[in-house]
């Protein structure tokens, strides 16, 4: 991306001077008239106007570091990506040697640098961005001053990347359970733009909705999402693959279950939320005794493996006077996710402190 920068604004006619940590990417950027510089600093003493692009922040303060004083006085644009918190950490460094400095995010596709299609997003101090936002037009598209809190650009550089390489594991996913199921790619794609589609409009209401901190479940519960989220999960086991992205999305289900809001709620229903119980990994111990609900038989829980614990809550069967063995007192509960048994999803203490019940929903049936 430093190299499509640099060239974006020689394009638009900017005297531009140049320095890579491998000499030899520049050399197309010096055929097209870059000055080459020879050192950070020399490229620093250029020009008011520095600007950094590199993979990461490790990167860009072994550049910055060592001319720091040299870049007093200077506007830094550090368009690298990395955390917000690094990112606040940069701007404080850089007002403590005089630096103006704003912290920066391109968007990707790299092409699309230089073009209309660009988008780049800019936080830290609003004068020092519209100072150079005449110059930092050539980048192309659009250029976004979100605030002066240092680490904004970052924040939402990231989000935005978690949406896209969320969605594309999704879809990667996708097409490999399709070949499994011997289904070609090309009757599948069409179906898949239809859901992919759904997202537009996903966005703009969950941003509505934690606005407002109602969420309705619109005649789409998590309690009647989980079913289905346990079909891909089987499907994909049954062929051998791993679930993919499902298998982190999946243990998230009890612990909003357990919160009470697995039906239709106003409340927010993301467990990473304030409020709601957090997932914390933990291992259940080797043949613990239960007794399987309805059975009358003892039975033993598979050997050791990872599980997901939330908090302990009451299970709103049991706290409406029912459960799925037909028990009518509320009982406290705790749910897991076994990998090994993707069908569990709660383990219901008893008062006998070794004895347990295994509830499987396995096509929306208690078991």
């Amino acid at each position: 991306m430093g190299a499509a920068t640099a060239a974006a604004f020689l394009n638009s006619g900017h005297p531009t001077t140049v320095w890579n940590r491998t000499t030899a990417k520049a050399d197309a950027l010096v055929a097209d008239g870059a000055v080459l510089a020879a050192s950070p600093a020399e490229a620093a003493a250029a020009s008011p106007l520095v600007i950094v692009c590199v993979p990461d922040y490790d990167a860009s303060d072994a550049i910055l570091l060592p001319i720091a004083d040299s870049l007093k006085g200077r506007t830094l644009i550090n368009l690298t990506a990395d955390t917000p918190a690094r990112s606040r950490t940069a701007a404080a460094r850089a007002a403590e040697h005089g630096i103006d400095y704003l912290d920066g995010a391109i968007m990707p596709p790299t092409f699309t640098i230089g073009t209309p299609s660009a988008v780049v997003l800019y936080s830290g101090p609003e004068e020092t961005y519209r100072a150079h936002a005449g110059t930092l037009a050539a980048v192309g598209g659009s250029h976004t001053h979100l605030g002066t809190e240092p680490g904004r650009a970052a924040g939402f550089d990231l989000a935005l990347l978690n949406i896209f390489w969320t969605s594309l594991s999704g879809l990667t996913h996708a097409f490999a359970l399709t070949e499994a199921e011997a289904i070609d790619a090309a009757d599948f794609a069409p179906f898949a733009l239809g859901i992919v589609g759904l997202l537009p409009e996903s966005v703009t209401g969950m941003a509505g909705e934690l606005e407002r901190g109602e969420f309705p479940a619109d005649g789409s519960s998590i309690l009647s999402n989980v079913t289905t989220m346990d079909h891909i999960i089987h499907a994909a086991e049954s062929r051998g693959m791993d679930p993919g992205p499902l298998r982190a999305v999946r243990p998230l289900a009890p612990a909003i279950v357990d919160a009470g809001h697995g039906g239709p709620t106003t409340s927010p229903p993301h467990p990473a939320l304030p409020g709601q119980p957090v997932l914390t990994p933990l291992r259940h111990p080797r043949n613990v005794p239960h007794q399987l609900p309805g059975s009358g038989m003892p039975g033993s829980l598979p050997a050791t493996g990872p599980a997901q614990r939330c908090e302990a809550g009451i299970c709103p069967a049991h706290a409406a006077g029912r459960g799925p063995d037909g028990g009518s007192s509320p009982r406290t509960v705790l749910w897991y996710h076994l990998p090994h048994w993707s069908s569990c999803s709660v383990i219901e203490s008893r008062l006998c402190p070794t004895s347990v019940s295994v509830y499987s929903t396995r096509g929306g049936t208690s078991r």
